[in-house]
């Protein structure tokens, strides 16, 4: 035997935590601002670097260019013996404080820089001449001090990125060349950049706290634009809750101000056109549930008044009844 079964209802699917359109607006929106003013200000905080680190870049080029200028290397060749190497108490020749003497001024006149003379001897590279004197050390920058000693180099080099010695530097080397063209030595710059970073890090703090203000003032207008554009959404929600309830007298006029239509609009005619057809579906049944209910209470009636008529004692009464009539009629 085959079992039918009706299907049932479908069970409501369960409910999803609630998130306001107008709450994922402005997470939305801040968010992607937000993303927006890091790298706004990471680009802007690079250029800037940049900047000051190229205009420093060319201020030791010029401290480099006068330091060179005071050097003549046919001179500074006499300091060298037949094995190519420093003369003994090289420092006490003539054409060694007249070459290197005034590197001294250039460190009291600029005191960002600190001007030196090297040369190589073997593998290693030799101090000697310093704004300092003799007892400095050259610092530890091995590809600038090479690029100085390095026929191939042309110009200045000076190095790309500041090195970190007890603050920030840039180092730059030029080769120092005889009338031959033969490189005796090459002259440097230690060339502080401390007021550089200082700068950029003021700039960074000030760029922030505009950064940080600026966008608290668009959070504020990003939760003004989400209220002003999620709230007709909300009505329409309400609305719906409300209809939901069995509340079907409702007025969507509100909904369509503005002289332009939109989405909102458009779901608030959809609603409305069913909604009136709802309401007239809901009246058809009612009324064709009242002539159900008439007709059934018809029809028990009926059901009533044959049980009536067909039961013994109503029949029983009926024949009485005929009995007595009959009699009358006879005694008449």
């Amino acid at each position: 035997m085959t079992v039918l079964s009706t299907p049932g209802i479908a069970a409501a699917p369960p409910r999803k935590p609630f998130l306001s359109l107008q709450l994922r607006l402005m997470v939305a929106l801040s968010l992607s601002f937000l993303v927006l003013f890091i790298v706004l200000f990471t680009v802007l905080l690079r250029v800037l670097e940049t900047q000051q680190l190229s205009q420093a870049q060319g201020d030791l080029r010029h401290v480099l260019q006068k330091v060179a200028s005071q050097v003549n290397g046919t001179e500074v060749a006499g300091l060298y013996g037949l094995g190519n190497e420093l003369v003994a108490e090289y420092w006490e020749d003539p054409s060694y404080l007249k070459n290197f003497g005034g590197l001294a001024d250039i460190s009291d006149t600029d005191p960002r820089a600190f001007p030196f003379a090297y040369v190589q001897q073997g593998r290693t590279y030799e101090l000697v001449a310093s704004a300092a004197g003799r007892g400095a050390q050259l610092p530890a920058a091995p590809a600038a001090l090479a690029a100085g000693l390095n026929p191939s180099t042309r110009g200045a080099f000076v190095t790309s990125a500041p090195l970190h010695q007890n603050g920030y530097f840039l180092i730059g080397t030029v080769p120092v060349k005889d009338a031959a063209g033969q490189i005796i030595c090459a002259m440097g710059v230690k060339f502080r950049i401390d007021y550089v970073y200082n700068a950029f890090l003021q700039v960074k703090a000030r760029a922030l706290q505009v950064m940080v203000a600026l966008y608290l003032v668009l959070l504020a207008l990003f939760s003004y634009i989400s209220r002003r554009f999620a709230r007709p959404v909300a009505t329409l929600a309400h609305e719906m809750q409300a209809i939901r309830e069995g509340d079907y007298q409702r007025n969507f006029s509100h909904l369509r101000r503005g002289p332009f239509g939109d989405e909102v609009s458009m779901l608030t005619e959809v609603f409305e056109d069913l909604l009136s057809r709802v309401a007239r579906r809901e009246q058809t049944l009612v009324r064709e549930v009242q002539a159900l209910r008439i007709e059934i209470d018809l029809n028990k009636r009926e059901q009533q008044v044959s049980e009536i008529v067909d039961s013994q004692s109503f029949v029983s009464l009926r024949e009485k009844a005929r009995a007595m009539r009959e009699r009358r009629a006879k005694a008449t």
